[in-house]
């Protein structure tokens, strides 16, 4: 029974996360349209799964994340918030922690860190958890470099031209 419940809370933060996004597309295209925003009286922010981190709850002091990488951090403050967020959220959350967010598109920039991050998986539209949380999800394929200066096997026609 507790397990039934706990993908019933999967599904509702799921959804949940999808009407948020849905939302801030319908905001997004009033404002730009020029037309009035309308509110959804189900978007309340205690309804809300793209509210704000509070990090206290989470135990996460200003400065914890110094000199992680932004996967890394991100990382970190999933472990400790333990469960999945939004992107938005993990920046709020990181930058209320003190973290280093700074830059040209910073939001993108980490949604891109963590789509390339094997330990941290889009579980939802814009939503991240970590890979761990999801044991049955298959290992990612390792991606293998590819070298310029590896050695190659001659052909027959290098090897005569060798001999001459």
């Amino acid at each position: 029974m507790e397990e039934g419940h706990n993908l019933e809370r999967q599904l509702l933060d799921k959804l949940v996360s999808e009407r948020a996004e849905l939302e801030q597309h319908i905001v997004f295209l009033q404002k730009r349209l020029g037309l009035p925003l309308t509110v959804s009286p189900s978007a309340s922010p205690s309804a809300s799964a793209t509210g704000p981190v509070d990090l206290a709850n989470a135990g996460i002091q200003r400065g914890e994340f110094f000199g992680l990488s932004r996967p890394q951090a991100a990382s970190a403050l999933l472990k400790k918030w333990g469960k999945p967020l939004t992107t938005t959220q993990i920046f709020e959350g990181l930058k209320d922690a003190s973290y280093d967010v700074s830059g040209k598109n910073a939001l993108n920039g980490l949604y891109t860190a963590l789509s390339r991050t094997a330990d941290i998986r889009k579980v939802a539209p814009n939503t991240w958890g970590l890979r761990e949380w999801y044991p049955h999800l298959k290992e990612p394929k390792k991606r293998i470099p590819v070298m310029s200066n590896e050695p190659r096997a001659l052909t027959i026609e290098e090897v005569e031209r060798e001999d001459e």
